[in-house]
């Protein structure tokens, strides 16, 4: 079912970041919107230095651009029938998921998404289009119009941007210690795959849609899972991940993370959208 009004989203989201996770700054730095101008085509495949061995780079995604995908679920399982029962305390138990599709950023900046909520018995959908520092434009239902938002003060919940995800698992990852890669195609992109196991990770610290105040950086230490890395570029084309921990109650709390990008240097506009001409 939807939501009876779809403002409620927001609401419902905040409060969950309030403890989960967090919202983004969505403030883009000027001077990286200068750099990522002259990025595309060849160019936006290539790292400006060199890397050292095992290494990999988000800077393609601060640049260039390209489209994705997120999918995130947040999941805090159902107290332990286990005894003596621990006698900590934990939150009443939910899964909440969040799909990001249809994703596309221009130059590294501008960037453009629809994003779909569920807490397993409602949902709620909207589309955003982060224009710059301090203007995005959202469509809240099919039935509503696009409508101008400032976020200079107060950002819009665009959740799970690729450089954020990126920055925040780059510093865990040496692909010297994660065994003999597959080779597959991400897309378009030959990529090479390494298994991720028992990977002691800050992901959840460095994440700004988590950050060190929140559950999944307290409780989760260690991820497994898979990344892909493109041959050309060194950069993560996609990843699953998974993070475990446990509260004092003894229930468990789960996020797994399913990211991807693809057509990277690709030729890609963001429009402004049509805005209602209708006086509020």
């Amino acid at each position: 079912m939807a939501y009876s009004n779809p403002h409620h989203l927001f609401n419902r989201m905040n409060h969950l970041m309030n403890r989960f996770f967090r919202i983004p700054a969505l403030a883009l730095p000027a001077a990286a919107l200068l750099v990522a101008v002259a990025c595309g085509g060849d160019d936006a495949l290539t790292p400006s230095r060199s890397l050292g061995a095992g290494l990999i780079t988000c800077e393609q995604l601060h640049a260039a651009s390209y489209q994705y995908g997120v999918q995130v679920d947040l999941d805090v399982g159902p107290l332990p029938t286990i005894e003596p029962k621990p006698t900590g305390v934990g939150p009443s138990p939910f899964h909440f998921t969040t799909i990001v599709d249809n994703g596309r950023v221009q130059n590294g900046g501008r960037i453009a998404a629809s994003i779909h909520n569920t807490d397993g018995g409602n949902r709620a959908d909207y589309e955003a289009i982060q224009w710059d520092d301090d203007t995005a434009y959202l469509k809240l239902t099919t039935e509503e119009p696009w409508q101008e938002a400032d976020t200079s003060t107060r950002p819009i919940p665009f959740p799970y941007w690729p450089k954020g995800l990126c920055d925040a698992l780059g510093p865990d990852i040496d692909t010297t210690t994660l065994g003999t890669p597959v080779i597959e195609d991400v897309r378009g992109a030959t990529s090479e795959k390494y298994e991720i196991n028992d990977l002691s990770s800050e992901f959840f610290r460095r994440a700004p849609d988590f950050g060190g105040g929140s559950d999944a950086a307290g409780l989760i230490e260690v991820i497994d899972g898979a990344i892909w890395i493109s041959e050309r570029g060194r950069y993560p084309t996609k990843f699953e991940i998974t993070g475990t921990g446990q509260y004092g109650s003894g229930q468990l709390f789960t996020v797994t993370i399913v990211y991807e990008v693809w057509d990277m240097g690709a030729d890609i506009k963001i429009e402004q959208p049509p805005l209602s001409t209708q006086a509020g």
